[in-house]
């Protein structure tokens, strides 16, 4: 879906990075060789890491506006994404990661896509080029807003701050990212709950291409979202409700005595096949398909059993 409109008068890049310079480097590289873009800024954000950054950042001698606000020590992401935007100064706030590298019109996509007070603009995230292409990785670029057909409308948990970008108006209605989130993911997702709450007209943007630098295994990916689920989901639930059922992670809660046939062997299934055993020999096996092949469902199942895992993990605590 096209904005319709003017064009942003300034765009805000907000870049949280921690110690990973030569990445950083290449993000911001092909930030400064953009074409027919309005007049943008980037805010780098160092999380508690790298005192130097504003001096290698400055060594760079980039075209484009470049500042770095520093913390003092590791506060997460959501916290960085923060002082990114009280530090910005457009009315379109684009959220990129530091191990990204974008097209030459990433910016002048993501301008297209606005044009209203309330538009939240997705690019594509793509594995690098030069990462090799196998199975696992043509799966991974096609996950989120890449699954969402022509006219159909854009689910919120897609919203992802490796590539987006929102209208300032909108994201000073909804706030800023929720601190709590305090380990990797949940804080973009919420945030996406909390712009469509707000009237977030969520638009896809082809042409805003960023590639992903460094690709984790389907193992490291495994062991990451089981972290997730059991660490990030139950505060993502407790905030949005609704992802609960979008994510299925009802079919991790214990049985309950209302529950129907279908659903009760649904959790029992989960229950079976949730387990570290199970994911983990199955993230094993994803990594040693013949390059060619691709077996989304092995993916999905990693994936889902992973963070599920992690979930039931964090019901069985005391509270």
């Amino acid at each position: 879906m096209s904005g319709a409109g003017a064009r942003p008068r300034l765009m805000s890049v907000v870049i949280p990075t921690h110690g990973r310079r030569e990445l950083l480097e290449r993000t911001l590289k092909s930030l400064d060789r953009q074409q027919d873009a309005p007049p943008f800024e980037v805010i780098v954000i160092d999380d508690g890491a790298d005192p130097g950054l504003t001096e290698y950042a400055r060594l760079l001698d980039l075209a484009c506006d470049v500042r770095v606000v520093h913390h003092s020590r590791s506060r997460g992401r959501a916290a960085a994404r923060n002082s990114g935007i009280t530090a910005a100064k457009g009315d379109v706030i684009v959220f990129l990661d530091g191990d990204m590298e974008v097209v030459p019109g990433f910016l002048d996509a993501h301008a297209d896509g606005h044009g209203g007070a309330e538009a939240v603009v997705l690019g594509e995230i793509l594995t690098a080029p030069e990462i090799p292409r196998n199975g696992f990785v043509e799966y991974i670029d096609s996950r989120g807003v890449q699954k969402v057909g022509a006219g159909e409308e854009i689910p919120p948990r897609y919203f992802l701050t490796g590539n987006c970008s929102v209208a300032g108006p909108l994201l000073s209605q909804a706030g800023g990212f929720d601190e709590e989130f305090y380990e990797y993911g949940g804080e973009d997702t919420e945030m996406g709950y909390r712009l469509a709450a707000n009237g977030g007209d969520f638009r896809h943007a082809k042409g805003a291409v960023s590639y992903h630098l460094d690709l984790a295994s389907p193992s490291a990916t495994a062991d990451r979202l089981r972290r997730y689920g059991e660490t990030m989901l139950p505060i993502l639930v407790r905030k949005a409700p609704r992802a609960r059922r979008e994510l299925h992670l009802d079919l991790a809660e214990p049985i309950d005595s209302r529950d129907g046939v279908a659903v009760i062997l649904r959790k029992l299934a989960v229950a079976a096949s949730c387990r570290r055993s199970l994911w983990g020999l199955a993230a094993a096996l994803a990594e040693r398909l013949p390059r060619r092949v691709r077996l989304d469902p092995l993916y999905d199942f990693v994936r889902a059993a992973a963070y599920l895992d992690g979930y039931r993990q964090a019901l069985r605590r005391p509270r």
